[in-house]
């Protein structure tokens, strides 16, 4: 059973029997049925007692040592007959609970109910808008302070407590609803659309699906927060909340315009501010917070209905600047029309196979480190030559993997895109590798090809995808707003990385290199095929996955490990269906640790300030006793096209020596690009001897 379903079930259930019982031992109460006003009585009393069960199965939890945890969280492993263990006390629960309460409380019985039930979901509402959840401690908390002042108020406030009536509907509706739709404008449709419009080519999910998703998701909290607030809350408090949320707003505006200062590129590296940074914040937003409250006690004006126009106006200027953006951005980018499927993913020849893993940020040092854990850790690899002093061209994948499939190096001051679209209009190997007969299928993202690769890459696809999940996509991008307009003592709740969108928001039939478990359960469970004969002569694959980029889950000697025994699981599969011998096997990294001019980040993560990639090479018919072979030639990323090319048994001329050609007491140079736009400054270095030793990297040029 679902959690959410069970506590839906356990709480409604017992909701509504208290309800039967309280109008049963309630013999003051006069109505009909079809009297409005018992009805809406019948309404709030049900809903009073279901959050009050609720409350006790939160408090139960927080007993149990789940406080931090949501109560959906909190049953989520729980088995069905655990069910029907709660049901028991509750059951007699929702029976005594109206009795006492009516015994106790006499007349004052409806006055209490009515304030607990605004007041919890009033100050519920507002948790809820700065944590995105309410875990069982704050809904704990927001009860004890509902049931505290519902029980002063009761006994103690002689004003006038007025509810939402017909005849006041439509004024808190203008109040409301103008409030609400700031925050949805600016959290829900501006941030969001601001993220992707910049950042156009390498969002995945196409712009269509993605604003639907957005103004659905939109919709339903404007919907959903202006029933609750109208139809629950008193007069004042009412008023309280609608100076609340406009505050948030504010504050969010502010921040995302003003307070965030310099934000590091979401790469995986989690960015921290000190404690005077974030005190300094959190005490700009309780200025915020105090003076929109306080003016309605200064200027002695109901000052909600100027906050309301306010929201307009900061509501068209968010909508006008959203549709300036989609007017200079590049909307009808490639990866609107194309995707990078799975397609022909787990397919190979039955007699030719050139296969290519590129494990993402897999650093040689990384791999020491995992040997030194394991010292038989790569015995899978022993019929593999081990080229141990490995250098790549580029430090980041924007440059990395387009250089990898086609050769064709960066040129100066090109943006990611730039590059992609001219190394591969003017790079060739592909296209020999098609010309041999091959079938290609290149897996990784889509924003690192060109449109050129239509009909030459066989998964590189011009059909619009439609399972893409869209409550995913509204859930994560509402995360990614409020990453970048909430305090600062609330980012690291937000904090995301790429892989973390991937897995809210993906399309099951599209390639992600943003994280390796959709690839290993595919292998797991559907395995390795081979393709029946047709009209190609051999197979030619390029799987990029996340290997051992940032942010580790749950360590980084665990996510080598872990990206390591995918290739494993892949080899074992090509041995039994007797495909290992014949295929020629590469096994490198598009870069290697990618820190070199950060050095915090080097002693964070016990790094050395050299980057080496790994690379182990088996061609065809390659075997060895005891492995894997250790060579300790220099090469580089200068090697792979002639090697891949030589594979497939092409002419390697026009590409240059392979890895085997490089002598191991070879004297060369090779080059080394620290670039990334627009945080990483341009560095190229000369690498002269074993590139694992900083001591022979030079630096030639820079910004």
């Amino acid at each position: 059973m679902q959690a959410y379903i069970g506590i839906i079930t356990l709480c409604a259930v017992s909701g509504i029997l208290s309800c039967i019982v309280h109008e049963i031992c309630n013999k003051d109460r006069s109505g009909t049925v079809m009297d409005k006003s018992y009805i809406d009585h019948i309404i709030k009393t049900t809903v009073f007692y279901i959050i009050m069960f609720y409350t006790i199965l939160s408090l139960f939890k927080v007993i149990l040592g789940n406080a931090s945890l949501t109560l959906v969280e909190s049953f989520d492993e729980i088995s069905r007959r655990t069910y029907l263990h709660y049901s028991i006390p509750l059951v007699i629960i929702s029976v005594a609970a109206p009795f006492i309460l009516i015994k106790f409380l006499r007349e004052k019985t409806e006055k209490f109910v009515l304030m607990v039930l605004s007041l919890i979901i009033g100050i519920d509402s507002i948790v809820y808008l700065f944590f995105d959840e309410i875990n069982n401690i704050w809904h704990v908390c927001a009860a004890v302070v509902g049931v505290v002042l519902a029980l002063l108020s009761v006994y103690y406030y002689k004003g006038k407590v007025s509810y939402c009536t017909p005849k006041t509907l439509k004024k808190r509706l203008k109040l409301i609803v103008p409030v609400i739709s700031l925050w949805v404008v600016l959290i829900v449709l501006y941030l969001p659309n601001e993220l992707y419009l910049r950042n156009a080519d390498e969002m995945e999910v196409p712009y269509d699906i993605f604003v639907q998703s957005l103004l659905i998701g939109g919709l339903l909290y404007l919907i959903i927060y202006t029933f609750i607030l109208v139809y629950f809350l008193t007069g004042k408090q009412f008023i309280l909340a609608c100076e609340v949320i406009f505050a948030i707003s504010v504050g969010c505006l502010i921040q995302s315009m003003g307070l965030n200062g310099k934000m590091n590129l979401m790469d995986g590296s989690v960015q921290t501010w000190d404690l005077l940074t974030k005190t300094v914040n959190i005490l700009i937003w309780a200025v915020i917070i105090g003076i929109i409250i306080a003016l309605k006690f200064i200027t002695k004006k109901n000052v909600v209905k100027t906050y309301s126009k306010i929201c307009i106006y900061l509501s068209l200027i968010q909508l006008v600047t959203w549709g300036y953006l989609g007017i200079v951005s590049n909307v009808e980018r490639a990866n609107s029309d194309y995707q990078m499927t799975t397609e022909g993913r787990l397919e190979l020849d039955p007699d030719h196979n050139v296969i290519v893993f590129v494990l993402d940020w897999y650093d040689g040092q990384i791999l020491d480190r995992v040997i030194e854990d394991d010292e038989n850790f790569i015995e899978p690899l022993k019929d593999f030559t081990w080229y141990k002093n490995m250098s790549s061209m580029y430090a980041f994948t924007g440059m990395s993997l387009p250089y990898m499939l086609t050769g064709v190096e960066w040129q100066y001051d090109m943006t990611e895109k730039e590059y992609s679209n001219y190394a591969f209009g003017n790079g060739t190997y592909l296209y020999d590798i098609a010309e041999k007969n091959y079938d290609i299928g290149v897996y990784t993202f889509e924003r690192f090809i060109s449109k050129d690769m239509i009909g030459v890459i066989r998964n590189y696809s011009d059909v619009k995808l439609s399972g893409w999940r869209r409550a995913g996509i509204f859930k994560q991008m509402l995360k990614c707003a409020k990453y970048k307009s909430y305090p600062f003592a609330l980012k690291t709740k937000y904090w995301y990385a790429d892989g973390e969108m991937a897995r809210a928001m993906h399309e099951t039939s599209v390639h992600s290199v943003s994280y390796d478990e959709p690839f290993y359960n595919d292998l797991l469970y559907n395995g390795i095929k081979i393709r029946k004969p047709d009209s190609y002569d051999g197979a030619f694959r390029f799987y990029h996955l996340h290997g051992v980029h940032v942010p580790f889950e749950p360590d980084m000697i665990s996510q080598a490990k872990f990206c390591t025994n995918i290739v494993y699981e892949y080899l074992e599969q090509l041995k039994a269906l007797g495909l290992y011998d014949e295929a020629t096997i590469i096994i490198t990294a598009d870069h290697g640790q990618n820190y070199v001019s950060r050095v915090d980040m080097l002693a964070e993560n016990n790094l050395e300030r050299a980057s080496s990639p790994i690379l182990f090479v088996k061609k065809s018919g390659q075997t060895n006793e005891i492995g894997p072979e250790v060579s300790m030639a220099p090469v580089s990323h200068m090697e792979l096209p002639a090697s891949i090319i030589e594979a497939v048994y092409g002419d390697t001329l026009e590409y240059g020596d392979a890895f085997e050609d490089i002598d191991e007491d070879a004297e060369r140079t090779r080059y080394f690009i620290n670039r990334r736009y627009s945080d990483i400054p341009y560095e190229k270095y000369a690498i002269s001897g074993y590139a694992r030793d900083w001591n022979n990297w030079t630096l030639l040029e820079h910004d």
